[in-house]
């Protein structure tokens, strides 16, 4: 089974029909932080992170906070020539200008 297919039945699985049956890899999930199990979302994404060949984020705004918490993870990806992007808003001026600069 190629890529595409994969995707798609697994897209099909997580949000039409349950019992579909799929491999796991691209179902889509709920990310929680979940302090009895010790999961979250920033382990789930800096998981990702670490396998990615490339990678984009669509968030609806990008605060200092947020970048300097994944910086060590960019800038080990920019190493090894990891391209990706982040696609964000400009609505109600929420994101930090200098966060832009400092990516």
């Amino acid at each position: 089974m190629n890529f595409l297919q994969n995707l798609e039945e697994s897209l099909y699985k997580g949000f039409i029909d349950q019992a579909r049956p799929s491999g796991e890899r691209f179902k889509p999930a709920l990310l929680i932080n979940n302090t009895k199990t010790n999961e979250t979302v920033l382990n789930s994404i800096t998981e990702e992170l670490d396998g990615c060949q490339s990678f984009l984020f669509s968030v609806a705004f990008v605060t200092e906070s947020g970048l300097s918490t994944l910086k060590t993870h960019l800038s080990d990806l920019e190493r090894k020539g990891i391209k990706g992007r982040i696609l964000t808003s400009t609505f109600l001026n929420f994101n930090q200008p200098k966060v832009f600069k400092e990516l």
